[in-house]
């Protein structure tokens, strides 16, 4: 390897997939909290998009994808519960979801995610899973 390779190598950005647990994904507003996480870039700044960029977004966005929306790249990968029985269709851009799931289970799930959100607005039941998820029990 030559030093300009070297240097090449040491300078590209290097971006750990981040995966997102919510809970009751079939619910309004976790719905739209995955959508849209499902969608951002990690670590990406909306402070200073170049206009190079947004041209390069709008040609990308008159443009039909071929993909699922939940494999485009760098994004945060979604994954998280539905209620039982879930109350619509399962979300298209979650990765993964479950239903009826033991807490040993969920658990294991919740090890295996980078950041956790625990919706409550909407099922206040939900904060003792919650709590229960807080304290690793």
């Amino acid at each position: 390897m030559t030093e300009e390779e070297e240097v090449v190598v040491r300078t590209e950005k290097v971006t750990r997939i981040q995966r997102v647990f919510i809970n009751l994904l079939d619910s309004y507003s976790s719905r739209n909290i995955g959508k849209f996480l499902s969608n951002c870039v990690v670590g990406a700044s909306l402070e200073e998009i170049t206009e190079e960029e947004e041209e390069e977004d709008e040609s990308k966005s008159a443009m039909p994808e071929a993909s699922s929306p939940r494999l485009k790249e760098g994004t945060f990968q979604v994954v998280g519960t539905l209620s039982a029985p879930p109350r619509e269709p399962e979300p298209d851009f979650a990765v993964e979801t479950y239903t009826a799931i033991s807490r040993e289970d969920l658990l294991m799930r919740l090890l295996e995610c980078d950041i956790i959100i625990y919706n409550i607005t909407e099922n206040p039941p939900q904060v003792e899973e919650a709590i229960w998820a807080v304290s690793g029990q």
